[in-house]
């Protein structure tokens, strides 16, 4: 295997400068040689660029599917991992600590674990990804990963540890059906956390399990029950990319939250518990915000479901459906800010007379049954990246509710 990754490599170099549809098409000219592989080899580094730039720019590295750098984590993504995993261990520093990843998948999560951890286990069911890996990761430098090619199912868990005892275990399940839709229940994901939790839980002192980012965070806890301690969403570049859960045996009471958005982290006692809301008292209170700042919640945030805990920052919520705060300082919250240059009304007339103005602004709807791209038609608005208009339910404490437009320059 390794002398066949070896050609491979140097027919990528040789023709890596060659349309990868023209690779293909022209197949039958190179019968020794996986085209399909150094085709996904290729565009897998294309698409490294963004999420693993040191695994882009080394070229003795293969993938040899295509679906694998598109699931596969970012740097980023692996960096918090390992910050997580780090915290959470007992007993030991990472140097001395062991962790067995169970679905390796790329590698690139194994990797970031092996860059800290003294001992990591590799295991992969996909024989073609578990032979890149051990090609990659030698490739890599990273000489204390041990590879294993098993599938992960009830009953077979020790056997496939062998004699690794893991401080921490990890587990990214497949989140493909057989007929190839993309699925984020539990009980559909391969291997099923549900039917292998307490197997676990009963060879580690802790699990993490990553988990896709439109899963149902009150679902998945309440299915996998007290053992839930730590529920963290991840989020970078403006994309909810992974909802991770940690498992621990002994655990019991409300799982505590972890947010991370762009190396910003937050912690919470609860993933229950969003606090109270606070409104303004009245539209005059409102109206008179022109100089502060609006908040619009980052992807992780609002994936975490606590649409209240700004107000526990001294932020006020607009309504109890309209994830937008008004402050007068950044907290550091993770999100957009923009300050606030006028406050309208929402009307008919007032929509009119603005779509004559020739305005240049990003238009947002929150709380209205009016979508963004056609309130922006109906202000014959034009695009600008630092300008916005926010079309906006308003709630107050003594007065009904109301429909406003805010118009707010972004924030550097």
């Amino acid at each position: 295997m390794k002398a066949d990754f070896s050609i491979l490599c140097d027919f990528v170099a040789a023709h890596g400068n060659e349309s990868p549809d023209a690779l293909l098409l022209g197949r039958s000219k190179w019968p020794d040689i996986d085209i399909d592989a150094a085709v996904n080899t290729l565009r897998g580094r294309e698409r490294l660029h963004r999420k693993v730039p040191d695994w882009a720019g080394n070229q003795s590295l293969v993938f040899p599917t295509d679906l694998c750098t598109q699931q596969c984590s970012s740097a980023e993504t692996a960096g918090f991992k390992v910050a997580l995993a780090k915290s959470i261990l007992k007993g030991k520093s990472a140097g001395e600590a062991r962790l067995a990843d169970l679905t390796g998948g790329l590698g690139v999560d194994a990797f970031a674990f092996a860059s800290n951890f003294g001992k990591v286990l590799y295991n992969e069911a996909d024989e073609r990804l578990a032979a890149a890996a051990q090609w990659n990761f030698s490739h890599l430098g990273a000489g204390n990963i041990t590879i294993s090619n098993r599938f992960v199912e009830s009953g077979n868990l020790q056997e496939i540890l062998g004699g690794f005892k893991p401080d921490i275990l990890f587990l990214d399940p497949a989140r493909r059906a057989v007929d190839g839709r993309k699925v984020f229940m539990l009980e559909d994901c391969s291997p099923d956390i549900l039917s292998i939790k307490d197997e676990l839980l009963s060879l580690s002192q802790a699990v993490m399990v990553k988990l896709s980012p439109m899963a149902d965070i009150s679902r998945v806890v309440g299915q996998l029950g007290d053992c839930v301690s730590l529920v963290c969403t991840v989020a970078c570049g403006g994309e909810c990319k992974e909802l991770l859960l940690v498992l621990e045996a002994g655990h019991s009471g409300p799982a505590s939250l972890c947010i991370y958005e762009d190396g910003t982290v937050i912690r919470r006692p609860s993933c229950k518990d969003g606090g109270d809301i606070k409104l303004f008292s009245t539209p005059a209170e409102f109206e008179s915000s022109c100089g502060a700042l609006i908040f619009e919640p980052g992807k992780a945030l609002l994936k975490s479901g606590l649409f209240n805990a700004p107000c526990s920052e001294g932020y006020v919520k607009l309504a109890g459906s309209t994830h937008l705060y008004i402050c007068r300082g950044s907290s550091g919250l993770p999100g957009k800010y923009f300050r606030i240059k006028e406050i309208r009304p929402m009307s008919s007339k007032g929509l009119k007379a603005i779509s004559k103005t020739g305005i240049s602004a990003e238009v947002s709807t929150h709380n209205l049954p009016i979508k963004a791209e056609d309130l922006k038609k109906r202000l014959r608005a034009s695009s600008s990246p630092s300008e916005h208009i926010f079309a906006c339910k308003v709630e107050f404490v003594s007065a009904p509710s109301g429909n406003y437009l805010i118009f707010a320059s972004r924030e550097a």
